[in-house]
């Protein structure tokens, strides 16, 4: 597999789920957390920041830096949409956190070994 088509397929995940923040806020507003202030700003905000960092991934334009933010917004939304369930014994939650995690995990890979 060619390094293009690994950048394409690992920038996906964030480019639809950005893509979903931005064209499909209000269902999204669901999943917010309650004790989080701003909520429509917030997923408009999350979502332009997916987007954005997942075409710098494509584009291999500042790879590590977009891996970087990618990670941490990727584990930031898992830990405060997907913990509170979890701690609820939530068995939905815990896959989906674990989902999140792996997805963090070779995005932050990604900018460990990744040369700009």
């Amino acid at each position: 597999m060619s390094r293009k088509l690994a950048r394409i397929l690992i920038a996906m995940p964030a480019l639809v789920f950005g893509s979903m923040h931005l064209f499909r806020a209000n269902e999204m507003l669901q999943w917010v957390p309650e004790f989080l202030p701003f909520k429509l700003i917030l997923v408009y905000f999350s979502g332009a920041v997916l987007v954005f960092c997942s075409l710098l991934l494509t584009f291999n334009k500042m790879p590590r830096l977009a891996a970087l933010v990618l990670s941490l917004v990727v584990m930031i939304i898992a830990i405060s949409v997907y913990i509170p369930g979890v701690l609820a014994h939530n068995q939905t939650h815990l896959m989906l956190f674990i989902k999140d995690v792996a997805i963090a995990a070779a995005y932050y890979y990604i900018y460990l070994f990744s040369e700009d």
